[in-house]
Protein backbone atom coordinates (compact mmCIF):
# COMPACT_ATOMS: atom_id res chain seq x y z
CA UNK A 1 0.00 0.00 0.00
CA UNK A 2 1.08 3.53 -0.59
CA UNK A 3 0.46 6.54 1.60
CA UNK A 4 -2.27 7.63 -0.84
CA UNK A 5 -4.40 4.59 0.00
CA UNK A 6 -7.60 5.95 1.52
CA UNK A 7 -8.42 5.10 5.10
CA UNK A 8 -11.61 5.76 7.00
CA UNK A 9 -11.35 6.98 10.58
CA UNK A 10 -14.51 6.80 12.62
CA UNK A 11 -15.26 7.79 16.20
CA UNK A 12 -18.10 6.08 17.98
CA UNK A 13 -20.17 7.00 21.01
CA UNK A 14 -21.55 3.58 21.84
CA UNK A 15 -23.19 2.40 18.62
CA UNK A 16 -23.54 5.94 17.23
CA UNK A 17 -21.14 7.22 14.59
CA UNK A 18 -20.18 10.76 15.60
CA UNK A 19 -17.06 11.50 13.52
CA UNK A 20 -16.14 10.23 10.06
CA UNK A 21 -12.98 11.13 8.16
CA UNK A 22 -11.58 9.73 4.91
CA UNK A 23 -8.07 10.53 3.77
CA UNK A 24 -4.65 9.14 2.89
CA UNK A 25 -3.18 6.59 5.31
CA UNK A 26 -0.72 9.01 6.95
CA UNK A 27 -3.25 11.78 7.43
CA UNK A 28 -5.79 9.28 8.73
CA UNK A 29 -3.29 8.00 11.31
CA UNK A 30 -2.64 11.56 12.51
CA UNK A 31 -6.38 12.26 12.66
CA UNK A 32 -6.96 9.03 14.61
CA UNK A 33 -4.29 10.02 17.14
CA UNK A 34 -5.70 13.55 17.53
CA UNK A 35 -9.28 12.34 17.99
CA UNK A 36 -8.15 9.67 20.46
CA UNK A 37 -6.33 12.27 22.56
CA UNK A 38 -9.13 14.84 22.38
CA UNK A 39 -12.07 12.52 22.99
CA UNK A 40 -10.81 9.77 25.27
CA UNK A 41 -14.27 8.28 25.87
CA UNK A 42 -14.91 7.61 22.15
CA UNK A 43 -13.94 4.37 20.42
CA UNK A 44 -11.87 5.28 17.35
CA UNK A 45 -11.39 2.98 14.35
CA UNK A 46 -9.03 3.36 11.38
CA UNK A 47 -9.59 1.01 8.44
CA UNK A 48 -8.57 0.88 4.78
CA UNK A 49 -11.43 2.13 2.62
CA UNK A 50 -12.54 -0.51 0.15
CA UNK A 51 -13.65 0.62 -3.31
CA UNK A 52 -17.03 -1.11 -2.96
CA UNK A 53 -18.12 1.09 -0.04
CA UNK A 54 -17.70 4.36 -1.95
CA UNK A 55 -20.82 5.80 -3.55
CA UNK A 56 -20.98 7.27 -7.05
CA UNK A 57 -20.43 10.74 -5.57
CA UNK A 58 -17.12 9.66 -4.07
CA UNK A 59 -18.36 9.73 -0.47
CA UNK A 60 -18.12 6.68 1.76
CA UNK A 61 -21.34 4.74 2.20
CA UNK A 62 -22.51 4.43 5.83
CA UNK A 63 -24.67 1.32 6.17
CA UNK A 64 -26.03 2.37 9.59
CA UNK A 65 -27.07 5.82 8.35
CA UNK A 66 -27.80 5.12 4.67
CA UNK A 67 -30.13 2.15 5.26
CA UNK A 68 -32.59 3.95 7.54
Amino acid sequence: MTDSTSHQVRAWLGEHLVIDYVGPRGAAARFEDAIGRSFTSLRVTNEPLMDDVVTAGGRPRHPQADDR
